[in-house]
């Protein structure tokens, strides 16, 4: 789900039904998601609007925990499962056009894209052998989490074969 900038995004009371009815998330994770952000709401406005109201400790820890999983696990979720291989490909491609280890250049094997465990597993193959291994594989480790970062997807870059004369 998408809402463009400013001030044309759904209300606070509209995300729980947003959630309930769209989205990548099977029905027993959008139930969930829905009572989490229906309590993180009530409690939010206990804090804020509500006089003579008062969020003790323990709600307060509730609420961080509620909204930690929320972002760590559903959001995550969200993301990757309105992506396409052929989407990941488009938004990885230049990154890895970009990269270099010494001579070596890198090529996305856009045909093998999948995801896997929450991942999207990202093959490149490599112009020609590295030697040494470390700086190559330290090159990879860094383009992984520059497009987990700048791409907000989740991403493991895997080494392939060699490029040959085709």
């Amino acid at each position: 789900m998408n809402f463009p900038a400013g001030w044309n995004n759904p209300s606070h009371e509209q995300l729980p039904d947003l959630i309930g009815n769209n989205g990548g998330l099977t029905i027993n994770s959008r139930r969930t998601v829905r009572k989490m952000l229906r309590a993180l709401r009530s409690l939010r406005e206990d804090a804020d609007y509500r006089m003579g109201r008062t969020v003790d400790v323990e709600s307060a820890r509730t609420a961080l925990l509620m909204a930690s999983k929320f972002s760590n696990d559903w959001s995550w979720k969200m993301a990757i499962t309105e992506l396409t291989p052929m989407d990941v490909a488009r938004r990885v491609k230049p990154y890895v056009a970009r990269k270099r280890v010494g001579d070596i250049t890198l090529r996305l094997d856009e045909a093998r894209i999948r995801l896997q465990n929450g991942y999207w597993r990202i093959p490149v193959r490599h112009s020609r052998e590295p030697e040494p291994l470390f700086p190559y594989y330290e090159a990879l480790a860094d383009l992984e989490q520059e497009v987990q970062d700048s791409e907000d997807i989740k991403v493991s870059i895997a080494s392939g074969d060699p490029l040959t004369e085709e």
